[in-house]
């Protein structure tokens, strides 16, 4: 009795442990991991298709160059799946590059004008132009006038506590994330880490 007893146990045991290991196993492995809400808020910008069934989020410093190689791939990748592919950025200026700020307060004075994007791209492409330069604010407004906004709106815009309270969300979500570099990306609510190409994202 007590022999059946012990190989009962162990037989119950054994199966606990199977069954829990099954059940570890088969959950879906895209269970969201991360707060959405994290990722984008209700204010993010966006960009693509209303119907979009992937949303890659980026994590970004205008002044950051792999931030500005990765551009080039973030371009083609939007062209090739414009469907089905949206992107949304945020801001993460770091202190190491001292106009990556300027930077994004002048995307976001753009923004409240209609020009996000357009000024989004123009930094990216001219990141050479003014990330070593102490002007590169009145480079941004050359920028604005060059995109027909009014660009003594423009200057006070970047100068605005909501343009620099949108920044700020944007970093406190990162900082809450673990993010400490650019770019980070996010596709579908999962991180992916730096593809080197197109072929990889």
């Amino acid at each position: 009795n007590s022999e059946t007893k012990f190989f009962l146990g162990i037989l119950a045991s054994t199966v606990a442990i199977i069954g829990g290991a099954i059940f570890f196993f088969s959950r879906p492995t895209n269970a969201p991991l991360i707060d959405p809400k994290l990722l984008i808020r209700e204010d993010s910008s966006k960009f693509g298709s209303p119907s979009a069934t992937l949303t890659l989020v980026e994590f970004g410093d205008f002044q950051c160059p792999a931030c500005g190689a990765y551009h080039i791939v973030i371009k083609q990748l939007l062209e090739k799946y414009s469907d089905s592919l949206a992107l949304v950025f945020r801001h993460f200026p770091l202190p190491s590059h001292p106009n990556a700020m300027p930077a994004s307060r002048a995307v976001e004075a753009a923004g409240k004008q209609g020009k996000y994007w357009e000024m989004y791209t123009k930094e990216y492409e001219t990141q050479k132009d003014w990330s070593a330069v102490k002007n590169a604010p009145e480079i941004f407004a050359g920028y604005a006038k060059e995109f027909g906004l009014n660009t003594d709106q423009f200057t006070k815009d970047t100068a605005s506590q909501e343009v620099q309270k949108r920044i700020d969300a944007d970093v406190s979500d990162a900082t809450v994330l673990g993010i400490n570099s650019t770019p980070s990306f996010f596709l579908n609510g999962e991180r992916i880490q730096h593809p080197a190409s197109l072929e990889d994202f």
